[in-house]
């Protein structure tokens, strides 16, 4: 059985900021009639008050969706490094063009051809309500030998560990 360890403050925003930092997640938003919608997003930063933040453009489905209900879920998957997480929380959507240029990278130009003055840039700031994460407690390579000795010897070894991160 995995070892529990709730996460507060300070060590939470650490581990919110390892497992999902300039990392892609699936963010996950509803529509009408109760419906999900799921699409891959890039994280852009994971601030010190544990908030997620993305760009996306004003007539975006995600923007839309978002508009009408903001509760929104992410779900990160690190399968190298046996790291998961999930985030539930509210999403909005903002338009500054100083926090666009705090997040701006060279790839965002794919998908804003103006640049960062594109007018139809929009950002979103996730505030989690509910996390819970699932990792190793020693890193891949330890792990990975106590998954063969398990395999060997035929018995568990577990090295998981998960818990609730309380921001």
């Amino acid at each position: 059985m995995s070892e529990i360890k709730d996460l507060d403050r300070e060590e939470g925003v650490k581990k919110l900021k390892e497992l999902a930092e300039n990392k892609v997640c699936f963010f996950i938003t509803r529509m009408p009639e109760a419906e999900i919608d799921t699409r891959p997003m890039s994280t852009l930063e994971t601030d010190d008050e544990g908030n997620f933040w993305f760009l996306c453009k004003e007539d975006s489905n995600v923007a839309q969706q978002i508009a009408a209900d903001d509760k929104v879920e992410l779900l990160y998957g690190d399968n190298s490094n046996n790291a998961y997480l999930f985030v539930k929380g509210r999403a909005a959507l903002l338009q500054d063009q100083s926090i666009i240029n705090r997040l701006w990278t060279p790839i965002a130009k794919a998908w804003f051809t103006e640049g960062k003055e594109d007018p139809t840039i929009r950002i979103i700031k996730v505030r989690p309500s509910d996390i819970h994460y699932m990792d190793t407690q020693h890193g891949k390579i330890v792990s990975g030998f106590k998954i063969i000795l398990a395999a060997i010897t035929g018995k568990r070894m577990d090295d998981g560990r998960e818990g609730d991160i309380n921001i």
